[in-house]
């Protein structure tokens, strides 16, 4: 996935993430930003530093990893 405006930044994020509420809730946002056909990537409409922290918090509450160890 990629946050933040522009090119943004690339964040690497496990499938098994995808159904994490706060997750869920910005791919939700991502639909109705940009569709569900966007070409390439499928991009997030938060800030990347933003975006790390909620997938952050839900690595750990799926087994403790950090998305700086994946």
């Amino acid at each position: 996935m990629v946050a933040g405006n522009g090119n943004g930044e690339r964040v690497l994020v496990p499938v098994k993430l995808l159904s994490d509420p706060n997750i869920a809730e910005l791919l939700d946002m991502a639909a109705q930003q940009y569709g569900y056909r966007q070409p390439g990537v499928l991009r997030v409409p938060c800030d990347a530093d933003h975006f790390r922290r909620i997938v952050d918090g839900a690595m750990d509450r799926c087994g403790g990893i950090t998305s700086t160890s994946v």
